[in-house]
């Protein structure tokens, strides 16, 4: 039976390390966090598979997420792995707003129209279904390759761990040595290093994974070779065996490092595996269906046999990252790009799909590009910031200068770059662009959108970007409402003195917006509450337009501004409050 399982492997030599992971996941310690760290190949992948082990064997709920190098950029793709064995009922369970948020982010639900799902009801979702599933049972949330965890991810793991207190949740996580993450320096792990394995483990590791019994001679040479990293002795007896020379040869050449042993291991396998092996090194998440559908199932059949892919329901990862890395090097640009056009037609996934077809060509195509438009529209639509940019900038890529696109797809990119807060890398790609941009509203859209990149010291500049967007001529409504009530929330915070000059910018632009984006109506109300307020005048009228009153940040309490005049309020704002910080909304 070919179905790439992974086997429940016996860990050598790791007595100590058991102790420990047996500690962390005992049914009568309610919490914890234990971080397994040491050089690549030392074994800190089997040992993390054994504490999964361990854990069930005592009874706790495993929730667990393997992220690879090719998933650090796609949102949500940790979340997803964590909740693979969250099932409906633990999630009808959910306020409804927090339930549609997470069921988008996992992709289990389509987005509503114009309702991106925000990170915090996505990570307070996750927060309370750890809480309803330790309620029943104790987990374990366990991650391996912790840098390879996409930003999003991370953020709703840190904000979930912050907020747990008595929950019987423990965490498990690995990494190579390297700066800490954010998870790691919240968790405060207890840090067990992973170190070399000495000749006897070694000899049994060989014995157990190759069935291979080396002489003294070899055994040695390959424990000095090694130094005792598990995955690189295991390398070694694999090209030991590919050489087809006495085992014993003391002058046989062994590979000097465990990249190299690596590499010769991609370089020998049949074009079929190795082209698999390469698919599922470029992209993570690949099921064994999409697989077939690239190679055939044969060929998928020889690359579990061959220990190169493993099964890790429901889908199949390379057998070690460090494998996938060397696939990757080995690879030139023309298999690369094959390989990317061929998970194109296997999977199903839109943004996937268009994604590897943008990576397979570096030509222009209006018809690729457009795709990718709207699939970057579409994971924006269920809060992936960071990928609906990655997507738009391909589609950028293949916009032909000449087209009549490409101003808008520019503008896109820029868009996304400020939802996800890349503002360096929005200044960079507008900056230089901005004169070649038509005049009027799409120049004044750049100009907001640079605005919101300017820090807090540099007021003439912010304001001066501004002046430039509200100096276009035939400027869209809803982009000029956009640029007036940023200057208002600005002129107003930074300088009382001109706090009946905002007002008028805000109520302008309010009087000539009727109509425009519901989200550019409530930032000039908001806009106009501020500098309304600061004048110690009521702003009555415009609660009772739905002014989002909770969310204005104006000092005091403004529901007390609501039913009269806020003269406290002005008397606070005069002491100097920061300029809150602004996003382009709409101008994205």
């Amino acid at each position: 039976m070919h179905d790439g399982a992974v086997p429940a492997l016996e860990v050598f030599g790791r007595d100590s390390e058991l102790t420990v992971l047996r500690g962390l996941v005992a049914a009568d310690r309610r919490a914890g966090a234990l971080l397994l760290t040491g050089a690549a190949g030392m074994g800190k992948t089997a040992l993390w598979d054994a504490g999964l082990e361990l854990a069930r064997a005592a009874g706790r709920l495993v929730l667990a997420a393997r992220p690879a190098g090719a998933e650090a950029g796609m949102a949500f793709a940790g979340l997803i792995d964590l909740c693979d064995r969250v099932g409906p009922e633990v999630l009808a369970g959910l306020p409804a707003p927090q339930r549609s948020a997470l069921e988008v982010a996992l992709l289990r639900a389509e987005p509503l129209r114009g309702a991106a799902p925000g990170p915090q009801a996505i990570a307070l979702a996750f927060l309370n279904v750890l809480r309803g599933m330790a309620a029943g049972q104790p987990l374990v949330v366990a991650v391996d390759d912790l840098p390879w965890l996409d930003p999003l991810s991370v953020s709703a793991l840190a904000f979930a761990a912050r907020r747990l207190r008595d929950e019987p949740v423990a965490f498990l996580l690995a990494r190579r040595p390297g700066p800490p993450s954010p998870l790691e320096l919240l968790l405060a792990p207890e840090r067990l290093e992973v170190g070399a394995l000495d000749t006897n483990a070694l000899r049994r590791l060989l014995a157990s994974r190759l069935a291979m019994f080396p002489s003294r001679v070899l055994l040695r040479r390959i424990v000095e070779v090694s130094q005792g990293n598990a995955l690189f002795a295991l390398e070694l007896g694999r090209s030991v065996r590919r050489g087809g020379g006495p085992a014993g040869n003391p002058d046989m050449i062994l590979p000097a490092s465990v990249e190299d042993a690596l590499g010769a291991r991609a370089v020998a396998l049949v074009p079929g595996v190795r082209r698999l092996l390469l698919a599922v090194a470029l992209t993570g998440g690949l099921t064994r269906e999409a697989l077939e559908a690239v190679a055939g199932r044969a060929t998928v059949d020889a690359a579990f046999d061959d220990g190169v892919l493993v099964r890790d329901e429901p889908r199949v990862r390379v057998s070690h990252p460090l494998l996938a890395a060397a696939a990757v090097r080995q690879s030139g640009l023309r298999e690369r790009r094959a390989v990317h056009a061929a998970i194109a037609g296997a999977v199903t996934d839109e943004e996937l799909s268009a994604l590897h077809l943008a990576l397979a060509t570096d030509r222009p195509d209006g018809r690729l590009a457009a795709r990718l438009t709207a699939a970057a529209s579409r994971a924006s639509s269920r809060g992936a910031r960071p990928q609906a940019v990655v997507l738009a900038e391909h589609a950028l890529r293949l916009t032909s200068a000449d087209a009549a696109e490409r101003h808008e797809r520019l503008l896109t990119v820029a868009g996304y770059m400020n939802l996800a807060g890349e503002m360096q890398r929005l200044t960079a790609l507008l900056g230089p662009a901005i004169g070649g941009l038509p005049a009027g509203t799409a120049r004044a859209r750049a100009w907001l959108l640079l605005s919101g990149g300017v820090g807090p010291g540099n007021r003439a500049e912010f304001e001066q970007m501004l002046d430039s967007a509200l100096a276009e001529e035939h400027v869209d409504a809803g982009v000029r409402a956009q640029a007036l009530a940023r200057k208002t929330t600005a002129t107003a915070v930074i300088s009382v003195r001109r706090v009946p000059e905002a007002e008028q910018w805000a109520r302008e632009a309010l009087a000539t917006a009727r109509g425009v984006d519901a989200a550019v109506e409530s930032h000039l109300l908001h806009s106009l509450s501020w500098a309304t307020a600061l004048r110690g005048l009521p702003v009555d009228d415009l609660c009772a337009r739905g002014c989002p009153v909770a969310g204005l940040g104006l000092p005091g309490r403004l529901p007390g501004a609501c039913r009269g005049p806020a003269r406290g309020v002005a008397r606070r704002a005069r002491r100097g409050p920061s300029r809150p910080r602004t996003t382009a909304g709409a101008c994205g």
